[in-house]
Parts: C-alpha cells; sequence; structure tokens
C-alpha cells in the first residue's frame, strides 16, 4: 500500500514564510543603509556648560586636582573623500578661569606660574581627520595642532574619541602636557614639589550652529580660520609667541 505524502505546510504557511522573509531582508537593507549614512558636516559650537576641561599635577603629597571654568571654541566638519572626515578646530580658555578649588593656591597659580596679566588666553588651533567612519558611532580621531600657553607654542598629537549625537558631537582625550616645555615654574613650597608632568583630560561637546550667521571668512570665535592660519604656518609665516622645544605631546588614550 502507498503511503500518503505528508505537507509539512498549507500554502498560507508558505505565502507567510515567504513575506517574513522579505520583511527580514527589508529590515536588513534598511539598517545597511542608514549604517551607511554620512556624518553630518557643518559648523558646530563648543557649549560650556556639556563640557570638561581639568587637570592634575601630581607632587611629593599626592597632588591636586584643577578644572576650567570657562571656555569657548568651533569646529568646522567636512566630508574629504568617501568616509573619511576632517575638522578644524579651535578651543580657548581665559587663563584665569582655571581654578584648584584653593583660592590662596590659585591665586599662587596665575600670578607666579601662569603669570595671567601677561598670558591671559589658552588656545588650541588644529585639525583632525577620520577615515572609513561608516557607522554613526563612537570611532577614534587623530588630533594634531598647537596649543598656546604661556606665551610658548608647542605642537600636540593625540587620539581622541569622538561620539556622534543627533545634534552635534563628542570628544574626549588626555594627555600630558609638562611645565617646563612652556616655560612655567614648577610649583616649590617648603617641602612641597610639583612634578613636572600635568595630565589634561577634556571632554568637549559641539553642538550644531549655522554657518550662514558668522562672518564670511570667520569662524565661531571670530578669528581667521583655522586652516588658514595651519597654511600659513607650513608657508614659513612666523606665528606669534614663542615655540616649545619638546614639540609633540602624546595621549595617553581616550
Amino acid at each position: 500500500m502507498t503511503r500518503p505524502i505528508q505537507r509539512t505546510g498549507t500554502r498560507g504557511d508558505v505565502r507567510r514564510g515567504i513575506r517574513a522573509g522579505l520583511a527580514a531582508l527589508l529590515v536588513a537593507a534598511t539598517l545597511i543603509v542608514a549604517r551607511a549614512q554620512p556624518l553630518p558636516t557643518e559648523w558646530f559650537v563648543l557649549v560650556p556648560e556639556a563640557s570638561s576641561i581639568t587637570f592634575l599635577v601630581r607632587d611629593n603629597r599626592g597632588g591636586f586636582w584643577g578644572y576650567a571654568r570657562e571656555m569657548e571654541g568651533g569646529a568646522w566638519v567636512r566630508q574629504t573623500e568617501g568616509f573619511a572626515y576632517a575638522a578644524e578646530l579651535d578651543v580657548r580658555v581665559p587663563t584665569r578661569s582655571l581654578t584648584t578649588g584653593l583660592g590662596l593656591r590659585d591665586t599662587q597659580m596665575h600670578r607666579s606660574h601662569l603669570h595671567t596679566d601677561r598670558y591671559p588666553v589658552i588656545a588650541f588651533t588644529g585639525t583632525t581627520v577620520a577615515e572609513r567612519v561608516r557607522v554613526a558611532s563612537e570611532f577614534i580621531a587623530e588630533v594634531q595642532g598647537t596649543l598656546l600657553l604661556h606665551g610658548v607654542q608647542g605642537k600636540l598629537l593625540f587620539p581622541a574619541r569622538i561620539i556622534p549625537y543627533p545634534d552635534g558631537f563628542r570628544g574626549r582625550a588626555e594627555l600630558i602636557i609638562r611645565m617646563s616645555e612652556y616655560g612655567i615654574p614648577i610649583p616649590r613650597f617648603f617641602l612641597f614639589v610639583a612634578e613636572d608632568p600635568v595630565r589634561v583630560t577634556v571632554d568637549l561637546f559641539f553642538r550644531t550652529a549655522r554657518p550662514w550667521s558668522l562672518p564670511p571668512g570667520r569662524n565661531l570665535l571670530g578669528t581667521e580660520r583655522t586652516l588658514s592660519r595651519a597654511q600659513d604656518r607650513e608657508s614659513g609665516s612666523p606665528p606669534p609667541g614663542r615655540t616649545a622645544g619638546a614639540g609633540v605631546a602624546h595621549s595617553h588614550g581616550p
């Protein structure tokens, strides 16, 4: 006797299976397209209340922390080729806004070490490049530029962790700055002796700005664009201030 062939499903089951498979393919294609969307390229302005710059000075008694109470800055992000991006950065901190939370120590720091009457601003101008950025999530970018501190210009090179948001992006980095390279007297007081390296941690949030609200040829701080200044330096034009001897400060990771 021949046994009847058993069917594993009805035509309705087959149709539902096909529809489910097509839906899965559609979802996968949507995710692939979304992940391949380019990052926003426009003007961004630094948001001080959502950012922080802190520093740690170690000494033979442990050390002390400090932070910047004020800051301003901007970034111009552009797509260079494919999924490669470049940004011009400009960040400034009033030197007198640096505080350790102790008035007596702050007064000594401003008067005898940072000399805020002669050097009222700490400024960083530079560029960052990120290649093969295909996902709107965290990625590492190399940052290089010039730090103006205590009247001395020093070259910096460090990696930064970039976190995109719908209305901007956040950049985080940690690097070592040596006081001796910028002509800053190392703090000493009786048995207290500070170490030369200062650990600086930055966590900066930049929010979307409107380029048409800016004067032509100007950046968010009202100065000439960072890229133009960088090209002037490459062409041999003498920059203001002295030059730090060490050249490059390396980060210890984002």
